[in-house]
């Protein structure tokens, strides 16, 4: 009777064994503190500025920075997410994986696009800073691996969660700053 549980019913289905062995796949990883670095990249930080639509998006490690030191805090905006350092460490490696080490330059990106420089990842990897940027001139082959890796990191960025509290003096009038600044492509 048992053996029967653990075996499929039906051709594709599940077998109990398998789906036991997800779920505690995953009940480990979630409680795991994410304080351990096997791949020797914790401390990580990787930011995206768009200029562009002048928007940022970073990722730090637990690592680099306490969830519960940094949510706790009002802050004026809610760029910044934090990630454990296992998918932090993933994440290089997929970017890695793309060509991502193959460009990037030692020293901190640009603050400001001046109307060259259209993106740029900056990287810091305990304290030492690197970076990547694209823009006018760029060759066709680094912005196809800028662009690829551009999509892995937003979706890091888009399935992780954060619960910032931004500072807002505007009331429901942030709501639409915000919509008028998408609909004008980041201008107010």
């Amino acid at each position: 009777m048992l053996l029967s549980v653990l075996r499929p019913r039906r051709p594709g289905s599940v077998p109990l064994r398998t789906l036991s062995a997800l779920a505690l796949a995953l009940l480990v990883g979630c409680a795991s503190s994410g304080s351990s670095s096997p791949g020797g990249k914790a401390r990580l930080r990787v930011s995206l500025h768009d200029f562009a639509h002048d928007q940022l998006f970073e990722l730090v490690s637990v690592s680099h920075t306490s969830p519960v030191d940094y949510y706790s805090k009002e802050r004026s905006d809610a760029s910044r997410k934090i990630q454990t350092d296992e998918a932090m460490d993933a994440m290089l490696n997929e970017l890695e994986k793309r060509g991502f080490d193959e460009y990037l330059k030692d020293g901190p990106a640009p603050t400001s696009g001046h109307g060259v420089v259209a993106r740029s990842f900056e990287v810091e990897r305990g304290g030492s800073l690197s970076h990547w940027e694209v823009g006018k001139g760029s060759p066709p082959e680094e912005l196809k691996a800028f662009n690829d890796c551009f999509l892995a990191f937003l979706q890091v960025y888009n399935i992780t969660s954060s619960f910032q509290s931004v500072q807002n003096d505007k009331g429901d009038a942030f709501f639409q700053d915000s919509k008028a600044r998408t609909a004008t492509g980041g201008k107010p």
